[in-house]
């Protein structure tokens, strides 16, 4: 599936892994931390709003457009590299619910470090 990175220059992968799943990775880079260092949680929203936009791509196709998304930092992000998988919880014909966990990657493994929802409406082609 082609989709377009709208997410300017992140240097974000996406992996579509079955309907209504998708995978987002974003390697550490220093700009985009935040003052003490840690992922920028702007960068966080980013990154889980993206990821739920596009799980629920998989059911709805591209014409669709948030219509709220909230965000829980959980720990400070700190990593090589975060791993964001969404998932559509609930999909409609109006509206989809999404989730979505963010993961910190280092030597030592995983660390969920924010999780998020967003509620997405279809909109007419």
């Amino acid at each position: 599936m082609p989709w377009p990175n709208s997410t300017g220059g992140a240097a974000l992968k996406w992996r579509w892994l079955k309907p209504v799943l998708w995978k987002f990775t974003c390697l550490w880079r220093a700009e985009v931390g935040q003052y003490s260092g840690y992922l920028h949680a702007g960068l966080i929203g980013t990154l889980i709003d993206t990821a739920c936009g596009f799980a629920a791509a998989t059911v709805a196709g591209p014409h669709l457009l948030a219509a709220h998304f909230s965000v829980n930092c959980l720990r400070p992000a700190v990593g090589q590299k975060f791993v964001a998988r969404a998932r559509v919880v609930k999909p409609g014909k109006t509206q989809i619910f999404t989730s979505c966990d963010l993961f910190a990657v280092d030597a030592e493994g995983e660390k969920l470090v924010a999780n998020g929802q967003t509620l997405l409406a279809v909109m007419a082609a």
